[in-house]
């Protein structure tokens, strides 16, 4: 596994706090901002739990004031829906595995996921299969250091194979959070999405986090493409 903290961060917040204080000229303060590259706990929602924990606990011990986790992180991207059909997933037992290890917002697992960014006291970004009803969907949760959500993302629409798994987002969740802390916090996949912030005069996020997962080609071009844990991108924002 691997964790990398970023070169810090300036907050526009801290820098209108100083400017409403007074301070001469233009003050950058900076925050770290942790970035998780790891292979998940593939189908087992338990060790899936302890590895987040466990790499919450690392950024913060490392000084991070916020964590971003890959798409899908818990329990893992669903990769047998690229090996064969949906009838062969099925059969294999995938689909049902991945149901049962797939996070529930008010399941046991997720108030100690709560639990532990409350004591890092970090703002954590997590990414997971969010299991509600009978159905899945893939969702960011943004968490404050007190342990409380600050929101709930689902996407919006499934990728090609995806939509054999998970259901489809509303967009009622398209907003942008100002954070004493981080500063203005977002979350996006496609440029629609920014466009639909804008129309609905949402302030412009200063820090944007997005999430996805890449497939890697084999360099066997016979044998099917492998699927890995894709980057978190994140992009500080030119705010006047």
């Amino acid at each position: 596994m691997m964790l990398s903290i970023r070169a810090p961060i300036n907050s526009q917040a801290d820098r209108r706090g100083s400017e409403e204080e007074g301070t001469m000229g233009i003050e950058h303060p900076k925050y770290k901002v942790a970035v998780v590259q790891a292979a998940p706990a593939w189908l087992d929602l338990d060790a899936s739990i302890a590895k987040t924990i466990a790499l919450i606990e690392e950024a913060a011990a490392k000084g991070a004031k916020l964590i971003a986790f890959p798409e899908a992180f818990i329990p893992g991207y669903p990769w047998h829906i690229w090996l064969d059909s949906p009838a062969w997933a099925i059969g294999r037992g995938f689909v049902q595995r991945y149901f049962d290890n797939s996070l529930s917002y008010d399941s046991p697992q997720a108030e100690r996921l709560r639990l532990a960014v409350k004591k890092a006291g970090i703002t954590a970004v997590l990414g997971l299969s969010e299991r509600e009803g009978g159905s899945l969907y893939l969702a960011q949760w943004l968490i404050a250091p007190d342990g409380e959500t600050i929101a709930k993302r689902r996407k919006l629409r499934p990728t090609h194979a995806e939509r054999t798994v998970y259901g489809e987002g509303d967009g009622s969740d398209l907003a942008v959070h100002d954070r004493a802390d981080i500063g203005r916090l977002g979350a996006w996949k496609i440029p629609a999405l920014r466009l639909r912030l804008h129309l609905r005069k949402t302030i412009n996020p200063e820090l944007s986090i997005g999430a996805r997962m890449r497939r890697r080609a084999p360099r066997n071009h016979h044998r099917r493409e492998r699927m890995v844990s894709g980057p978190v991108n994140l992009r500080r924002q030119s705010c006047p």
